[in-house]
């Protein structure tokens, strides 16, 4: 059974591995959809949050 510690680090690398695929195939694009009549694009950009943050990464 996974200890609250093995838990936090799957999640941890989960959003690593996420963070990765993300700024290599969507980052930067912008996809054109149509349905019908209708259409609309979505955009992917890169955000990097400044905010002051208390707790260091070690925390989480």
């Amino acid at each position: 059974m996974a200890t609250k510690t093995d838990k936090k680090n799957a999640i941890r690398k989960d959003i690593i591995d996420s963070v990765g695929v993300y700024s290599q195939n969507l980052a930067g694009k912008a996809f054109m959809y149509v349905y019908g009549e209708e259409f609309f694009e979505v955009s992917f950009f890169y955000y990097i949050n400044k905010c002051k943050c208390t707790k260091n990464s070690n925390g989480y």
